[in-house]
């Protein structure tokens, strides 16, 4: 379509190309009038887009309904300006990854098109404008979900490309080590060969040099009581990492529904809190909760109970303990003066007879003995 005729089309920012029975979109022209923000292809026989359609970077809305589209292209997702997108009535069954990349778009129609279950399900019906509005925050939000799956997938998929290279270079470094020592080794069964045939007395077997053994043969095998000192310690940490992990897990999950009580945000719409983890929580985590919590005042009253056993045992018994150790304190004072003036030798008319053992007629101590002597 040559460039004159859609000057002609264009009406301030809304060029309109609709009932043209296009097959194909001029982007060529398109791209010379960055003044079309708003394009209509609207039913045409348009069965795919051009690549260089997505240089259009300029496009704020795009009607591509009732057209013959079975897919868009990959690098739909450089129109980053894009904010209104109608594709009704076409053909296609998936939406490129890319459409991730869409965060202006506010406005998306995807009605009467044979798509994948799951897309269906995220698009919802647009019947009307919020509907319509709903359906582009969820698929551009769907998108972008996939999109870092996928990414994640390739990933793990590098990582283990990147482990099975490592492994078969080392493999191959291993070969190549061992051919060079085994021509070494024959290198020099020849040379001493050649001596042998000089002297005739010695073999080359008694001049061979040792093999180098691998680094790993060499290092001693550990004891019995390393072994279960490592095994303990790998338990303890395996064991510390598990509950640490539960914790991490537990607070995660209360600071998610601390904050979707809170905010009414887009994350918790993802994350499914109404439909998934509040019920979840009423079926599961309430019970086990509420059995906690009784297990707990039970406790606490066994506790008190063992507390007022232990304090009227503690009031009965104790005085009569410190009686008797006070009765057996002043017997031993008594029982060492009498040892100690049997032993200087004073017998004074003070001091009583030494016994062997002392008696408990009495429960004062006498220190006139210990004073005339001190």
């Amino acid at each position: 379509m040559p460039r004159e005729n859609l000057k002609d089309k264009l009406d301030g920012n809304e060029l309109d190309l609709g009932l043209n029975n296009l097959t194909t979109v001029p982007v060529k022209e398109l791209a010379a009038l960055p003044k079309g923000t708003h394009l209509d292809l609207s039913c045409n026989l348009l069965t795919e887009l051009p690549d260089t359609f997505c240089s259009l970077t300029h496009l704020v809305k795009i009607d591509l309904s009732k057209n013959l589209l079975a897919s868009l292209p990959d690098d739909f997702g450089n129109l980053t300006r894009l904010q209104h997108l109608d594709l009704l009535g076409n053909k296609l069954t998936v939406l490129p990854m890319s459409l991730h990349q869409l965060k202006s778009l506010k406005w998306l129609d995807l009605k009467d098109n044979p798509l994948v279950p799951e897309l269906r399900k995220v698009a919802g019906d647009c019947l009307d404008e919020a509907q319509c509005k709903k359906c582009a925050t969820d698929v551009v939000a769907h998108m972008k979900i996939e999109h870092n799956r996928i990414q994640k997938k390739l990933q793990i998929q590098r990582e283990e490309e990147n482990k099975l290279k490592a492994a078969g270079e080392a493999q191959l470094e291993e070969e190549r080590r061992r051919i060079a020592e085994e021509k070494k080794k024959k290198k020099w069964d020849k040379k001493q060969a050649q001596k042998a045939k000089k002297t005739g007395s010695e073999t080359p077997e008694q001049h061979r040099p040792k093999a180098v053994e691998p680094k790993a043969a060499a290092v001693k095998q550990p004891k019995k009581r390393q072994t279960q000192e490592q095994s303990a310690g790998c338990c303890f940490k395996l064991l510390f990492s598990i509950c640490l992990s539960l914790a991490l897990l537990v607070s995660t999950y209360g600071g998610i529904i601390i904050y979707c009580q809170n905010y009414d945000s887009e994350f918790c719409n993802i994350i499914g809190y109404e439909e998934r983890i509040v019920p979840f929580t009423r079926t599961y985590v309430t019970p086990y909760a509420m059995q906690g919590k009784e297990y707990l005042v039970m406790a606490g009253k066994e506790v008190e109970k063992v507390y007022q056993n232990v304090n009227v045992w503690a009031q009965e018994n104790v005085p009569k303990y410190v009686a008797i150790m006070k009765e057996k304190w002043n017997d031993l004072c008594i029982f060492a003066i009498n040892q100690y003036e049997k032993f200087t030798g004073k017998d004074e008319a003070t001091a009583k007879p030494t016994t062997s053992k002392p008696t408990t007629t009495t429960t004062t101590l006498n220190l006139q003995p210990l004073q005339q002597h001190t």
